[in-house]
């Protein structure tokens, strides 16, 4: 399996998991909302960072600053 279709794989499962987890807590209630987080995939808005990172319940940082704050973020997925 190539480094490509890895990445991929691992993307469409943490995608899902995140789905699952966020509909099993209420948090999507419209299959439409439902739809779009199966299908879009969020590590491409967050290049930098990791798979496990771009899919976790948590912001994911784009940009700091020189003092290392953040300046530029991706929202958390249940907000």
């Amino acid at each position: 399996m190539s480094e490509v279709t890895a990445d991929s794989t691992r993307a469409d499962e943490l995608r899902g998991m995140l789905a699952d987890e966020l509909v099993t807590e209420g948090l999507i209630v419209s299959k439409e909302v439902e739809t779009a987080f199966r299908t879009v995939p969020r590590h491409l808005f967050a290049p930098e960072a990791a798979l496990e990172e771009a899919y976790a319940r948590d912001i994911v940082v784009a940009k700091r600053d020189e003092h290392g704050i953040t300046i530029s973020s991706i929202s958390a997925p249940q907000i």
